[in-house]
């Protein structure tokens, strides 16, 4: 994979998770969602495709995903946060945007959390050429957003145009079934065992964004180590200081 350098080299992919694949996308829901949104990038080759979904539904995972089977094809991606976009000083931001430019046709662009960049003018504007210029050479464009278009604000038309133009790919928080499913695969990736109490635990007292319990495993799975404890649901108390 190319993941193409950008003006003074800015540290753009940070939230990349190297370790996401479509086959760990765990969750009886996202796992339709990720086969629908891997066949038409990977597959079908779509110019463009939007993926929606609330906090914590998997977006990031899904488009570090999509760049990392891309890598396995040799594929040219250019990969982007808008949370980490955000950060920039404006003027900087919107130069960062008008930048981008695919450079043939077989050039990919994952642009995550699009819509933490907000909306206005300049913005808007940034956002309409950047579609236009990968869409003239028929390169393919990803993005994601965690709202319907309909809500974002922006006032350009023919923006909100390019946007809907594409297929969407929908992603609902896992319920509970599914965050359970996701804590148990998670936790024997680490080879941990979790007893039905412990997940209930968790589950009724942690924050379900999916990164939140890849930390808390991790330092359960450390505690338990270091302390040579089982996991109960006692000892995730003590560990969490609850």
């Amino acid at each position: 994979m190319t993941v193409k350098a950008q003006p003074e080299q800015l540290p753009l992919a940070l939230s990349l998770d190297k370790a996401a694949s479509f086959e760990n996308f765990f969750g009886h829901q996202g796992q339709r969602s990720a086969a629908i949104f891997s066949t038409a990038v990977v597959i079908e080759a779509q110019p463009y495709v939007l993926l929606y979904g609330a906090h914590s539904s998997g977006k990031t995972h899904l488009c570090s995903a999509l760049v990392n089977a891309l890598d396995v094809q040799g594929a040219s991606v250019t990969y982007l946060s808008g949370k980490e976009l955000k950060a920039l000083p404006e003027l900087k931001m919107h130069e960062f945007i008008d930048s981008l430019s695919p450079a043939n046709g077989r050039d990919y662009l994952v642009f995550d959390d699009m819509d933490a960049l907000g909306s206005g003018p300049e913005i808007e504007r940034a956002l309409f050429n950047m579609f236009n210029r990968y869409g003239f050479v028929s390169a393919q464009l990803v993005l994601s957003v965690s709202r319907p278009i309909a809500e974002l604000g922006y006032q350009l038309a023919d923006l909100v145009s390019r946007l809907l133009s594409g297929l969407t790919v929908s992603l609902l928080v896992p319920d509970e079934r599914d965050f359970k499913e996701i804590l148990m695969r998670l936790a024997e990736q680490r080879g941990m065992r979790l007893e039905a109490s412990v997940s209930e635990f968790i589950y009724t007292r942690h924050t379900r964004s999916i990164s939140a319990l890849v930390e808390l495993l991790e330092k359960l799975d450390h505690a338990s180590l270091v302390e040579k404890r089982v996991l109960t649901v006692p000892f995730v108390k003590k560990v969490l200081c609850i």
